[in-house]
């Protein structure tokens, strides 16, 4: 009895650190950074805990937050509806040992499906979530002094916005994903064993189709005029920059590959990722060194060479 009390400890104390983080999530400025959290808590819980467990803990943890919520408790529903689902498909994939990349690839793709269902339940209950990100967005601009924006550039920023949008829920729902898996690696401790880790990242490679991929949308967006709002812009608006994120990850994993095998300096890789961050030419050079290695296997050929 002693051991099952001992083993529910640490679970219990990460139980009152997630119920914490539900009301910081109201707060300005601290919730930008406890919303990193939330999903790693989750996982946490439910990994360290059996189901018998863990449902009547974090139960009772929604319970005391909606009671000591108030007149926001209704509203704090919301956010286990948002976290639990992608926190509890890792953790079922990490209890059955799956990669940590196929796991946070689950954990990305459950967020995106979860972003689609509440805009389509949004639109259901007849509203438009971009029309009214427009209509607070110009009310806000409006109040600054004349001359300052430019508020015909509203429409031009929100059909961009709208014609991204699937490429914006993926980048939330992998971001989201990465940064759970990374702090639940720091939750765990390296040497727990429960979250394994991800590959070195000179080990990393994206599908060589990719590239394939990336010429052939290369080529159509050269006829497609991508402010028809037609169905063909959308996908290049999305697939193009989609593409060359991979290429660059192809690129920067290269980078790690060349660095590992001649003794470079390892901080080159994460030099070239803030350059690619924030100098369009090097992001141009990430695509081409990725296209390349793509193309023409530049690591295995520099493996099969003492």
């Amino acid at each position: 009895m002693n051991r099952k009390l001992s083993s529910l400890r640490m679970p219990l104390v990460w139980s009152v650190v997630h119920f914490l983080l539900f009301f910081s999530l109201i707060v300005p400025g601290i919730n930008f950074l406890s919303i990193h959290f939330m999903m790693a808590v989750i996982l946490y819980l439910y990994v360290k805990l059996d189901l018998k467990w863990f449902i009547p803990v974090y139960g009772l943890n929604v319970l005391l937050v909606v009671l000591v919520g108030g007149r926001i408790g209704p509203l704090m529903l919301l956010f286990p509806l948002i976290f639990l689902p992608g926190a509890v498909i890792m953790g079922i994939l990490y209890k059955r040992k799956w990669s940590a990349f196929k796991t946070v690839v689950a954990g990305a793709l459950t967020l995106v499906v979860e972003i689609v269902l509440s805009l389509i339940a949004v639109r259901l209950a007849g509203q438009d979530p971009f029309e009214a990100m427009k209509t607070m967005l110009h009310d806000s601009l409006s109040t600054l002094p004349s001359g300052m924006v430019d508020l015909s550039m509203l429409e031009v920023t929100m059909y961009t916005l709208q014609m991204v949008s699937p490429l914006m829920m993926l980048m939330i729902g992998f971001y989201y994903a990465f940064v759970t898996h990374g702090l639940s690696r720091w939750l765990f401790g390296k040497g727990d064993g429960s979250i394994p880790p991800l590959p070195p990242l000179s080990k990393w490679k994206v599908p060589r189709v990719t590239a394939i991929y990336f010429i052939v949308v290369m080529v159509v967006s050269l006829f497609v005029n991508q402010t028809n709002g037609s169905a063909l812009a959308m996908i290049v608006l999305n697939l193009l920059p989609l593409l060359s994120i991979l290429l660059c990850i192809q690129a920067l994993s290269f980078l790690a590959f060349l660095c590992r095998k001649y003794k470079w300096p390892r901080a080159i890789p994460w030099i070239a990722l803030v350059l690619i961050v924030v100098w369009n030419a090097g992001m141009y050079m990430a695509v081409f060194i990725g296209l390349l290695d793509l193309l023409f296997s530049l690591k295995e050929r520099l493996t099969d060479k003492p």
